[in-house]
């Protein structure tokens, strides 16, 4: 779960550390509650100012000190929703958080824990099944492929043959050594 520590600017210059780690777990309206709570809690007199001094589970996107409480919002907002994979993403296109979370959406293609399960996934998803049929019927040379439960090399061999096959119907000469 995302979480800021945000500290009092008044209690700071007074030489008091008086701050409060706030989960990022709504909107931006009640983080803005929230903070406005801690600063009442402060002792000096006049606590209007705050400050991000610390952040956890926002890797590898960095916060500022004066990161605006919508966009912390959103970022975790983001996060939450689509774990680590979001995080990276923000932190390589930056921008606004709102339109990363719809071109996220549009991008991610999703997790799976092995080479292999992807691979699987590739071959569904791209109806090679299909295509060796139809090149082992036709008698092509597609059909080496290794079964993919007799291991780790066999997804290598997957991913060779799917590439060679989108080379071959874009026209191009393949030699494919498996």
């Amino acid at each position: 779960m995302p979480r800021v520590y945000v500290a009092s600017l008044a209690d700071y210059n007074a030489g008091r550390l008086h701050g409060e780690w706030i989960p990022v777990d709504a909107d931006a309206g009640e983080l803005h509650k929230r903070v406005q709570t801690m600063l009442g809690r402060s002792l000096e007199p006049i606590a209007e100012e705050w400050a991000i001094h610390d952040y956890e589970g926002f890797d590898p996107v960095r916060l500022h000190e004066y990161e605006p409480l919508e966009r912390v919002a959103a970022l975790a907002a983001g996060i939450r929703e689509h774990g680590p994979a979001f995080a990276h993403w923000a932190a390589q296109h930056g921008g606004d958080p709102h339109e990363l979370l719809e071109r996220f959406d549009d991008a991610y293609l999703g997790h799976w824990d092995t080479v292999e399960a992807f691979a699987e996934s590739l071959w569904e998803d791209f109806g090679y099944a299909e295509i060796l049929a139809e090149d082992a019927l036709a008698g092509g040379q597609v059909g080496m492929l290794a079964d993919l439960e007799k291991g780790v090399g066999a997804s290598h061999h997957l991913l060779a043959l799917i590439f060679a096959e989108r080379r071959r119907r874009q026209g191009l000469a393949v030699t494919l050594r498996l």
